[in-house]
């Protein structure tokens, strides 16, 4: 009894150790959004479409490459996803096993993390690849211009840090990004910059949205908690807010999130005193 009981415990923490290696694993397909056909005069074009931070509907248009690029990244994800699924039917039939956490071990691999590792980039939305180069000893990242593929290294990355897979890849869109302005200087392969309308609405971390209309010195931010409308004041803190303006949006996020956790607070402070004073009548 105590031999099948070991490995059950074994069975399980192997388990919970690639589950754990997988959900890290899955941010390296990072391409959001689906392939969408659309009819242009006759011509079928595919689109790559998806809502960026903003809830602004992007449409990148896929060449070839793009298109296998992007199928590649969702059956690759898919498939994660899949044995994903199949752990958490396998961990539900062992359930009642109790695991040690010091029974955990990292889940063994062979490659490198961000191998074949696809994303699209924030700012200019280039869709791009990582592939580790031995002879310059750390990755290369090859975007997609207009009408050439594009290539730069990407240097540090820690191949023990497999819980910050999400934050490289962040990390590849911004080298991407950044690469592509230099390149848009002495070239015209890339697409140009085109300049964004700045959005109205967003969310906080936590998801709660909200919206703000600019006003000649702040925002009003306008957002609804618990079926209860709100509206605050709020200050830019950045002097020129167009060329942050995502970071102001964050600004607004954190001051809307901190609002609502001092309303939350004082709802909660006058319900205690509401028992307490309802347990005082009845004595």
């Amino acid at each position: 009894m105590s031999e099948l009981k070991d490995f059950l415990i074994k069975t399980k923490s192997s388990l919970l150790s690639e589950k754990a290696f997988l959900q890290c694993l899955s941010k390296k397909y990072s391409i959001p959004g689906y392939i969408s056909v659309k009819n242009i005069r006759g011509n079928k074009s595919e689109y790559l479409q998806f809502k960026d931070a903003h809830y602004r509907l992007v449409s990148v248009y896929l060449s070839k490459d793009k298109k296998k690029l992007c199928k590649q990244c969702f059956d690759s994800r898919q498939d994660l996803e899949k044995r994903l699924h199949e752990i958490e039917e396998d961990l539900t039939l062992l359930d009642n096993i109790q695991c040690p956490d010091s029974m955990i071990v990292p889940y063994k691999r062979n490659e490198k993390i961000l191998e074949n590792a696809m994303g699209i980039s924030p700012s200019h939305n280039l869709l791009f690849y990582l592939q580790y180069s031995k002879d310059n000893d750390c990755y290369v990242i090859y975007y997609y211009g207009k009408k050439m593929l594009h290539k730069v290294n990407m240097i540090y990355v820690n191949e023990s840090s497999i819980d910050k897979i999400a934050d490289y890849m962040t990390t590849a869109g911004l080298i991407v990004d950044n690469d592509c302005n230099k390149q848009l200087i002495s070239s015209h392969d890339l697409y140009p910059v085109k300049s964004k309308k700045q959005p109205t609405v967003s969310q906080t971390n936590s998801g709660i949205k909200y919206s703000f209309k600019k006003n000649s010195t702040d925002y009003t931010i306008t957002f609804y908690h618990q079926k209860k409308k709100y509206e605050l004041q709020y200050e830019p803190y950045f002097s020129d807010s167009s060329s942050k303006f995502d970071a102001e949006c964050a600004r607004m996020g954190f001051f809307v999130e901190k609002y609502i956790n001092q309303i939350n607070f004082e709802k909660g402070v006058s319900k205690y005193y509401e028992r307490r004073q309802n347990v005082h009548t009845e004595t």
